[in-house]
């Protein structure tokens, strides 16, 4: 079994408690992203349970979610990102070690307060890169 160079335990694993555990291979990219960035990464959470990723507002198809061969996912707490060019850096070094998902939280879009960064590594159905805007309010 993989053990991160960089990440956690606790970082790694879902807050419930259970046995929830992140993709191997997904694991080895964000180590290489993080050698490739060259600075610590702060992790909020990587995988999940089911239940808990339901019990805050994921949909069923979350890449953080654990359905047997570990999750793909991972989300960047806002501290990562000491300078602006910081934010630009990590996409450019997550797309050069193999991420395809990126997820914005609104204050990312100037729309809200939600400073979440969200990595996966799972390919469309057509193999291109996606990206979203979250948490934005709609008033």
């Amino acid at each position: 079994m993989y053990e991160s160079e960089f990440f956690t335990v606790k970082e790694q694993s879902c807050p419930c408690g259970c046995n929830a555990k992140v993709n191997q291979d997904t694991l080895k990219k964000f180590d290489n992203l993080r050698k490739e960035f060259g600075k610590p990464i702060y992790m909020e959470q990587m995988a999940t349970c089911k239940e808990h990723s339901l019990s805050i507002g994921r949909k069923e198809t979350s890449t953080h979610i654990d359905n047997g061969s570990g999750s793909h996912a991972g989300d960047v707490k806002h501290k990562t990102f000491k300078l602006k060019e910081d934010y630009f850096n990590l996409i450019r070094c997550a797309v050069k070690v193999g991420f395809t998902g990126f997820g914005q939280g609104a204050f990312w879009v100037g729309a809200g307060s939600d400073k979440r960064f969200h990595i996966d590594d799972k390919r469309s159905s057509t193999g291109d890169f996606r990206s979203w805007a979250y948490g934005i309010s709609k008033e």
